[in-house]
């Protein structure tokens, strides 16, 4: 897990991705506008927003769908029953338009992302949901 050093932003990011490759580039992207903490695995990202959400609260979660204990609908549902912080699905599978739309209709998830997303694309989505 990783913080980065802009504590002082007003938005703070969880970001669960499996994939350090794709964590380290999205937390480096997202870093320069937001405060970010990453995370490798779905119980670790639920952990880290029960302890967080104590102190100062998240402001959204980027999931990747598929993690090796468990996938992003999983996580996403058990954060959603906590308070249902803001929550976008990230995933390099093409997933049904209608299982993405119910999400987004029962409030589990508010956007999904595809993992062949550009730097620009990622920071204009984030951007779009936190407004």
């Amino acid at each position: 897990m990783q913080i980065s050093n802009k504590e002082s932003l007003q938005k703070k990011i969880i970001i669960c991705d499996d994939e350090k490759d794709l964590l380290f580039l999205y937390a480096e992207a997202l870093g320069l506008k937001y405060s970010i903490i990453t995370t490798t695995d779905g119980k670790e990202c639920i952990d880290k927003y029960k302890e967080l959400r104590e102190k100062s609260p998240v402001d959204l979660i980027l999931v990747d769908y598929k993690l090796k204990d468990m996938n992003g609908e999983q996580v996403a549902s058990e954060i959603n029953k906590m308070n249902g912080v803001k929550i976008m699905l990230i995933s390099a599978y093409d997933l049904e338009k209608e299982k993405i739309s119910d999400l987004i209709h029962k409030k589990c998830i508010f956007g999904f992302i595809s993992k062949t997303i550009g730097v620009k694309k990622l920071l204009d989505e984030v951007s779009k949901i936190l407004s």
